[in-house]
């Protein structure tokens, strides 16, 4: 189920009156960054694989190389000074779709994405499944608490946290080979978010089992500002 979770913005048919209906008009900026992607989108293959695996990919932390300019940002820094908005990301799946019919190599680069993010999600669900058959009644598996604490904390629903928790879990419980494909993918950020959001849906579903750890997550967010 998680995997389905991961792969709902792919691929982005049925959305392709997004950019034209029903939005307001886009910047300039934002249109002629979108034209620079479209006619050269393998330059800015990382963000169109970004757009396709991160759950917040308008949020996400990685730099823009921009050919045409010889300049490097932040993500972020191109989502404000472009005027880029959720409305736009769909123009960037839309350019995605196209080049992955056109381009073999892409196409193959996002099943192998897609494979890595599944066996990802497998084997966290085999960690967490294994950890509880050892812990007796429906208390957190000692293990597991300390990435439940975290993923219950008030500020959890930023993504920068999210992928935090991810990569801290990644490298201690998942196994090495599957660890260095994940750090080592080229939108690793994205993997490691979607993992964290997992680790946070464990945490709720612990939350109505165990007494003791509802309560220190409710005094967790009694100590939100």
């Amino acid at each position: 189920m998680y995997l389905m979770e991961g792969l709902a913005q792919l691929p982005a048919q049925g959305r392709a009156f997004a950019g034209t209906l029903g939005r307001n008009p886009r910047s300039p900026a934002a249109q002629a960054f979108l034209e620079k992607v479209r006619k050269r989108p393998l330059d800015y293959k990382k963000l169109l694989l970004t757009v396709t695996f991160h759950p917040w990919p308008i949020q996400s932390n990685f730099r823009v190389n921009d050919p045409s300019t010889r300049e490097s940002h932040t993500w972020l820094d191109f989502v404000m000074f472009n005027d880029i908005t959720e409305e736009d990301l769909d123009e960037l799946r839309l350019i995605r779709d196209a080049c992955r019919k056109a381009n073999k190599d892409f196409r193959r680069q996002i099943e192998t994405e897609l494979e890595l993010q599944n066996t990802m999600f497998k084997s966290t669900g085999r960690v967490v499944r294994d950890e509880v058959l050892r812990t007796r009644g429906n208390l957190v598996p000692k293990k597991l608490r300390t990435f439940f604490i975290r993923a219950s904390e008030p500020d959890f629903d930023l993504p920068y946290w999210q992928a935090e928790l991810g990569r801290s879990f990644a490298h201690q419980m998942l196994s090495k080979m599957l660890r260095r494909r994940i750090i080592t993918s080229e939108v690793a950020e994205a993997h490691l978010t979607w993992l964290g959001k997992l680790l946070g849906k464990y945490a709720k579903e612990f939350q109505k089992k165990d007494a003791g750890f509802e309560q220190q997550v409710q005094l967790l967010l009694k100590k939100k500002p």
